[in-house]
């Protein structure tokens, strides 16, 4: 049997994909806290630090992480508010696991968990009730990211 498809290509794709900031966002979600600042001065790089401030505003916005998927716009700002030129992030240069730690500063700097195998049963429970209930897949979708948002663990991806 296939698998049922709740979101659209579209829908799955704007999901995935960090969200569109203008100009005016911008400084709410990049812009650093006087505490982190002494945090990013020990990232060795332009691209660690650019990288960071990015992870950090997106996860803000959207309370999920993307795969290093920086629009050029927010890139730009970011080097700029911390003192580098446009252009100076290596996408290439950011390591997964230099990723994965600053996932990990951003989830214990605002009091979020990892995406793990108990935040995952709580949220298989309340999909099956809901389930049960017949409730459309896009509202059970919706809901469930609601779960995650006040429960506080990192929201997976569409995938999971």
């Amino acid at each position: 049997m296939p698998r049922m498809h709740i979101l659209t290509p579209a829908e799955y794709a704007a999901f995935e994909t960090p969200p569109v900031f203008t100009h005016i966002d911008r400084p709410r979600f990049f812009d650093l806290s006087q505490r982190l600042e002494p945090l990013l001065t020990t990232f060795r790089t332009p691209t660690n630090q650019i990288s960071f401030v990015l992870a950090l505003g997106y996860f803000t916005a959207t309370k999920r992480f993307f795969a290093r998927q920086f629009p050029e716009a927010d890139a730009a700002y970011v080097a700029s508010r911390l003192g580098f030129l446009p252009g100076v992030i290596d996408r290439t240069a950011y390591a997964e696991t230099t990723a994965r730690r600053h996932r990990q500063i951003i989830l214990d700097y605002l009091g979020f968990q990892a995406f793990d195998e108990p935040a995952r049963q709580d949220l298989v429970q309340e999909i099956r009730t809901m389930g049960r209930s017949q409730v459309r897949p896009t509202v059970i979708l919706r809901h469930g990211l609601d779960l995650l948002a006040r429960r506080k663990p990192a929201s997976p991806s569409a995938y999971m």
